[in-house]
């Protein structure tokens, strides 16, 4: 995320080609932002995959903290940045509620990958953050006149079930009530569920840059996303 911000918009936040996310902000007039990152621990995902999408959620986080840290030292204000972990293979589960601290996970993959209910899932941890949130800074935010939401999706794709059929409708609503989703492949380049799951979904017309779906094929390209 950029430290330089002059509007607050979704079209300010994007998956840049060197895979990382700029983000438009006005430290003087911040609102919270609370991300939660969707990991899919199918076990498609073991090895390499599940390495590099955990270590890309520690990057983030360890970002977050650290300009936290830079601009409360500066301006004697915090800036909230709150993140939080679904993960889902067969099913879902919360792994981590919503929280400013650097994110430490497992790298365990067992079970099949379905969409549906990691997606479900994050929907109501971000329409229910008070609950969902362990850190006080973000429970003191969770209720917040404005809030930025964002989904990070992490997936090498293929997943059990279908993008028309059983998670067109979710992403859909996800959307429309304001979040931003991004998706990160960590498998083939020619993914049309994640490409079809993002805010702006991919176009060959597009440049890279305006696109919120990207390839990881590395861990340089997974731990520097954001």
């Amino acid at each position: 995320f950029s430290q330089s911000i002059t509007q607050i918009d979704t079209d300010s936040y994007k998956v840049e080609s060197n895979f990382s996310i700029k983000v438009s902000f006005d430290i003087t007039s911040y609102v919270p932002i609370y991300t939660v990152m969707v990991l899919d621990r199918s076990s498609s995902m073991s090895g390499t995959p599940i390495s590099n999408a955990v270590s890309a959620i520690k990057n983030m986080t360890e970002q977050f903290a650290n300009i936290n840290k830079e601009y409360e030292n500066e301006t004697g204000n915090r800036p909230v940045y709150c993140t939080s972990v679904v993960q889902f293979g067969s099913s879902a589960s919360l792994e981590t509620k919503f929280t400013d601290a650097i994110i430490s996970l497992g790298t365990s993959a067992p079970s099949g990958t379905y969409y549906a209910p990691g997606l479900t899932l994050a929907e109501n941890v971000l329409n229910n953050k008070l609950e969902n949130s362990s850190s006080e800074l973000c429970k003191n935010y969770a209720n917040a006149p404005k809030v930025l939401n964002f989904v990070i999706f992490l997936s090498d794709g293929s997943p059990g079930d279908s993008f028309d059929s059983n998670f067109k409708s979710i992403t859909e609503r996800i959307k429309q009530n304001g979040t931003t989703i991004f998706t990160i492949s960590y498998g083939s380049s020619n993914n049309n569920n994640l490409k079809c799951m993002a805010s702006r979904a991919y176009s060959e017309d597009e440049e890279k840059e305006e696109n919120d779906y990207i390839t990881c094929t590395s861990i340089s390209d997974s731990s520097n996303f954001i």
